[in-house]
């Protein structure tokens, strides 16, 4: 039951961003709004991570079954995209790339302010 608390709660999420998505006066993806709203609900401690835990372990575990559709979207129109395939590669690879050094560097970003701040934490306060 537990379960079916948290993908309620995800749907509630995701069918709150294609509202807004459909409010909006420019094309905004809905599924980025839902993942604001989540984020801001996670921010606010409005939700816990704990009240999606199981559904998010689940949808991360079975995420290669959500993208059969796109791929099976790619072999249809493949016609379509056969005289670009190879810029579609190359920009493809370059963004592999990038994605993974942007990710890179954010970790270790993260970490240097995690450090510091738990550094500080432990400095004792002599301002008195």
């Amino acid at each position: 039951m537990k379960i079916f608390h948290e993908f309620l709660l995800i749907v509630l999420i995701c069918l709150a961003g294609e509202g807004i998505s459909l409010c909006l006066p420019v094309p905004v993806p809905s599924s980025v709004l839902a993942l604001l709203i989540l984020l801001a609900l996670l921010i606010l401690k409005i939700v816990r991570p704990s009240q999606i835990r199981y559904i998010s372990n689940f949808l991360l575990k079975n995420m290669a079954f959500f993208f059969i559709p796109a791929g099976v979207g790619l072999l249809k129109n493949l016609d379509a995209i056969k005289d670009s395939a190879l810029i579609l590669f190359v920009i493809s690879l370059i963004t592999t790339f990038l994605t993974f050094a942007v990710a890179a560097y954010t970790v270790v970003l993260v970490s240097k302010l995690m450090s510091r701040k738990e550094k500080c934490a432990h400095e004792p306060d002599f301002r008195q």
